[in-house]
């Protein structure tokens, strides 16, 4: 049976089923959140592409059964970066910068190695401690 000369009823009540299987869809995937598209393989939260029979309004243009208000955009809410206690900044210490990390001093000369640490020279052959074989040196 051809849909063309059923008219506006068929039309109406076509559209019914439409919204009311689409209704059923959305709340059948809102049970089991986030879902798995299987069209575009995406993982979808909850949306309100579907209006309510209760928003639906009269036509307004020739030819058009129903209309339907705007709905605006609204950016979700987020808390801010620097409310958030744990993800402030970290704040150094103002007594002394970190080894490698404070400004070069003015004399030109590399800063003094820590407590407890002999001072690295480049250019050296530098020689084992005792009881560690040197990867260079020969067998035993």
């Amino acid at each position: 049976r051809p849909a063309v000369g059923l008219g506006e009823e068929f039309y109406r009540e076509a559209i019914e089923h439409c919204r009311s299987y689409n209704a059923r869809l959305c709340a059948e995937r809102s049970m089991r959140l986030p879902f798995l598209d299987s069209q575009t393989g995406v993982a979808q939260n909850n949306c309100y592409i579907w209006m309510e029979k209760t928003h639906r309004g009269p036509g307004l243009a020739p030819g058009q059964i129903y209309t339907y208000p705007a709905r605006c955009w609204r950016k979700k809410q987020r808390l801010s970066i620097l409310e958030d206690p744990r993800l402030r900044p970290c704040e150094p210490s103002l007594g002394r910068a970190p080894l490698g990390f404070g400004p070069p001093s003015d004399s030109g000369s590399p800063s003094p190695p820590p407590p407890g640490r002999a001072p690295v020279r480049f250019g050296q052959p530098q020689s084992a401690p005792p009881g560690v074989r040197a990867l260079t040196s020969g067998p035993p």
